[in-house]
C-alpha cells in the first residue's frame, strides 16, 4: 500500500494563495500549482530557485471552462527585461499577440477529482539567467462574463519534476476537499451532505434491522471497538460517493485517459476496505479475530492517509482507533481480542 502510495506523487503540488500573488519558495524544477479562483494571478520565482533547474523553469496556465481562454494575456518577464506575452485578451491592447487558446483535449487530475485545460504548449520552457522569474495572468474584465458564463478559476503551473514531501503525501485528501470546494470545482457542500447521508443511513438500517429481528450479530456487539468499525464505515462510504460524483463532474468536459483508471481505483479502494472492515466485524473465525493482525492492522489503517486521500482522514482515524483496541489484546497477553469488553 505504501508503494501504492508513492504513485501519488505524480501530481502536481497544491499552493492556495491568500490574494493574487504568489513567491515560489521552493525549487522551481517541482510541479506545484499555484490556485487563483478570482482575478488576476501573479506569480514571483526568485532566481535562487531558478538555480536548480539551470536558471529555467517550465510553465503552463490552466483553466477549469475551456470557453474562458479567450479572456487571459499572459506575461512572463526575467529581471528588468522587457515582459515576453505568449498571448493576450486584444482589449489588453497588445496588437500582434495572439489571443489565448486551449491547447490540447484536457486533462483529468485523478488525486483530486478536477480537470483542466491548458493555455500554455507543452513543454514551455522559460530561460531567466538575468534574475528573478516573474509570470503575471491577466483575465478580462467583469463585463466579459455573465450570470450564465460566470468566471471559472485558474492557476499557474512552475515546474515539471515530481515529488512530494511526506507531509504533502499526508494532505492529498485535503487538497482535494479543497480542490472540489471554491478553488476549483466549487462544489465543497457535497462531502458534508454524503457524510451525513451515510451516516442517517447507518444509524436507520441498524435500527431497523434490529426493530425486526433481522440484525446479524457482530463478533463483538455493543463493543468500542464494532463503533469505530461504524465510524470508518461511514467514512468510506462518503469517501466513495465523493470521489465517484467529483470524478464525474471532472471527466465530462475532458476526453477519457489512463488517468480515468486511476480514479477508479481511488473510488474502489474505499470499497475494499469497507469489505475488510466488514469482514472483521462479522466473520467470526479466530485466526481473523486474533490479536496478532493488530500491527498489520494498525498499519493498513496509516496507508490510507497516504493513499490518494482515501476516506478522507474520518475513516482512516476511526479504523486505527479500532486496531488499537485489538493491539491493547496483543501487548495484554489475553486471548481473543473480543474478550477484552466481556
Amino acid at each position: 500500500m505504501l508503494t501504492l502510495a508513492a504513485l501519488a506523487a505524480v501530481a502536481h503540488v497544491p499552493i492556495y494563495p491568500d490574494g493574487s500573488s504568489y513567491q515560489v519558495d521552493r525549487n522551481a524544477s517541482i510541479s506545484q500549482v499555484i490556485y487563483f479562483p478570482i482575478g488576476a494571478g501573479y506569480v514571483h520565482v526568485p532566481a535562487e530557485h531558478l538555480a536548480y533547474g539551470n536558471d529555467s523553469t517550465f510553465v503552463d496556465v490552466i483553466i477549469r471552462d475551456k470557453d474562458d481562454a479567450a479572456q487571459y494575456t499572459i506575461q512572463t518577464q526575467c529581471g528588468i527585461a522587457a515582459p515576453t506575452w505568449h498571448c493576450c485578451d486584444p482589449t489588453q491592447g497588445c496588437a500582434g499577440v495572439p489571443v489565448c487558446s486551449v491547447k490540447g483535449e484536457g486533462h483529468l487530475e485523478p488525486f483530486t477529482q478536477t480537470s483542466y485545460f491548458s493555455l500554455l504548449p507543452d513543454l514551455t520552457s522559460i530561460a531567466c539567467t538575468s534574475g528573478d522569474l516573474k509570470i503575471s495572468v491577466i483575465r478580462a474584465t467583469d463585463e466579459h462574463f455573465t450570470s450564465d458564463h460566470p468566471r471559472g478559476p485558474m492557476g499557474i503551473v512552475v515546474g515539471r519534476g515530481e515529488e512530494f514531501t511526506f507531509g504533502e503525501l499526508m494532505s492529498i485528501g485535503h487538497y482535494a476537499l479543497l480542490n472540489h470546494g471554491a478553488w476549483w470545482n466549487e462544489a465543497g457542500w457535497t462531502y458534508w451532505v454524503f457524510l451525513t447521508l451515510v451516516a442517517a443511513i447507518v444509524v436507520v438500517t441498524c435500527k431497523m434491522t434490529e426493530s425486526y429481528g433481522m440484525k446479524t450479530p457482530t463478533v463483538f456487539e455493543d463493543k468500542p471497538r464494532e463503533l469505530f468499525y461504524w465510524f470508518a464505515i461511514v467514512g468510506f462510504g462518503a469517501a466513495f460517493l465523493e470521489t465517484t460524483t467529483h470524478t464525474g463532474i471532472a471527466q465530462a468536459p475532458v476526453a477519457a485517459s489512463g488517468e480515468l483508471g486511476i480514479a477508479i481505483l481511488i473510488i474502489l479502494l474505499n470499497l475494499v476496505f469497507m469489505g475488510v472492515i466488514l469482514l472483521n466485524m462479522y466473520l467470526d473465525m479466530d485466526w481473523i479475530q486474533s490479536p496478532v493482525w493488530a500491527p498489520l492492522e494498525l498499519g493498513t489503517a496509516f496507508s490510507c492517509f497516504l493513499l490518494f486521500g482515501v476516506g478522507y482522514y474520518v475513516a482512516p482515524s476511526f479504523w486505527m482507533c479500532a486496531a488499537l483496541v485489538r493491539m491493547y489484546r496483543l501487548v495484554s497477553g489475553a486471548g481473543s481480542s473480543n474478550s477484552l469488553f466481556s
